[in-house]
């Protein structure tokens, strides 16, 4: 889908999916671990999608975009989300799926 997914076992949780390798800040690879990848920086305003955090989006949003980047699956809590534009962020994300 174009937007992230509920997580099927835990309301608090999303589903969604980003980049393996970050693609303009930093070259931050993720990779599937027990412990979340943090935000250095995170910001809660909404009014630009260009803000500090870690993006994630659904899975026909990075393919039209990103068509040539592998990506991961992620999850990642809802209160945690900001959504700007056509874009989410998130303080933190944990992969869990290639």
């Amino acid at each position: 889908g174009w937007g992230l997914r509920p997580y099927p076992t835990d309301p608090t949780y999303v589903l969604g999916r980003r980049t393996r390798r970050s693609q303009h800040v930093g070259s931050m690879e993720y990779v599937v671990r027990d412990e979340p990848y943090v935000a250095p920086w995170f910001s809660t305003d909404a009014s630009t999608p260009c803000h500090p955090g870690i993006y994630l989006a659904g899975e026909c949003w990075l393919a039209y975009e990103y068509p040539a980047a592998e990506t991961v699956e992620v999850r990642c809590r809802r209160d945690e989300l900001v959504h700007a534009g056509d874009k989410w962020r998130a303080r933190r994300v944990w992969v869990i799926q290639r």
